[in-house]
């Protein structure tokens, strides 16, 4: 894979039919090859609908979708490249009778991705995820059901993967596996977009991160750089925003009853005069350092 954009999403609008609003509203973004990028919102912003649109599932109300370089229309069922895409979006349970490696070879078979490429992976994938080729489907529990689903996305070794809550219903081992093979699969060119409401995964596992609120991106993280910024100092408010003089009107404060002064800054505020001033008054510091995704939920909502 070139350094293109593997996937692109142009102003896109989509609503439900005889609802209130637009789920989504003139949403644009795109992602380049090898990395691992976040979708971040409350129920209802439109994580799950919009994976929907990039897998080709529904039909854009306006704008446009792009894939490796071209036009995604669903409604022509133009899918070309599904051998290159791999997606946990909606969990087909056709078949069920069938065991488990039967299964996943069936779905193999229509993505059009090499036969014994798949049979290789498919083999390492469920070892990792401790899943027994043998089992009938109809009988595994919701996690297990989970991990097949998760091998179904990944067995062919897509260089696009769009995935919805994939560690929902996962044991903790199981979740420390997967993202243990999403970054294996970032660190061989993949793009991958997940969405989760596992923010502590995402804070250690993505490289970017979109979080959406009222049908559009609200904000963009990449890296620690773009992300809100806290500062912990071991004095009390009064005596903090005394040293801070002007910069402190753009802080939003949090005083503890444990005597330490927590105060927030956005990212164009920039670190190091705050913590000269800080320095310069004599007020120790406990702690600087951005945002958790956990610590800006409140802002999504």
């Amino acid at each position: 894979m070139n350094g293109a954009a593997v996937l692109k999403a142009e102003e896109l609008s989509f609503g439900y039919r005889n609802a209130e609003r637009l789920v989504l509203d003139g949403l644009s973004f795109d992602m380049g090859p090898g990395g691992i990028v976040a979708l971040v919102g409350a129920n209802g912003a439109g994580k799950t609908t919009l994976l929907r649109l990039l897998s080709g599932l529904f039909e854009p109300r306006s704008g446009r979708i792009e894939r490796f370089g071209k036009a995604l229309r669903a409604k022509r069922a133009d899918f070309a490249d599904n051998a290159r895409v791999g997606a946990l979006v909606a969990a087909p349970l056709c078949w069920r009778s069938l065991r488990v490696a039967e299964w996943l070879e069936a779905f193999a078979d229509l993505s059009g991705a090499p036969r014994a490429a798949c049979a290789e992976r498919r083999a390492d994938l469920l070892r990792r995820f401790d899943l027994d080729p043998r089992a009938r489907v109809s009988v595994l529990s919701a996690g297990n059901l989970q991990k097949l689903h998760v091998v179904r996305a990944l067995q062919h070794a897509p260089e696009l993967l769009l995935l919805d809550e994939p560690t929902s219903a996962l044991d903790p081992a199981s979740r420390r596996e997967f993202w243990s093979v999403l970054r294996e699969e970032a660190d061989r060119g993949s793009a991958v977009l997940v969405s989760s409401h596992q923010l502590d995964e995402l804070d250690r596992s993505v490289s970017r991160a979109l979080l959406l609120k009222g049908g559009r991106i609200a904000r963009e993280l990449a890296g620690d750089s773009a992300r809100p910024w806290r500062v912990v100092a071991a004095a009390p408010e009064e005596e903090v925003a005394r040293a801070l003089g002007a910069l402190w009107n753009r802080a939003a404060a949090h005083s503890g009853a444990d005597g330490l002064t927590r105060a927030d800054w956005p990212d164009d505020v920039p670190r190091n005069p705050v913590l000269a001033k800080l320095v310069e008054a004599g007020i120790p510091v406990a702690e600087m350092r951005p945002l958790a995704l956990s610590e800006m939920w409140g802002d999504l909502l």
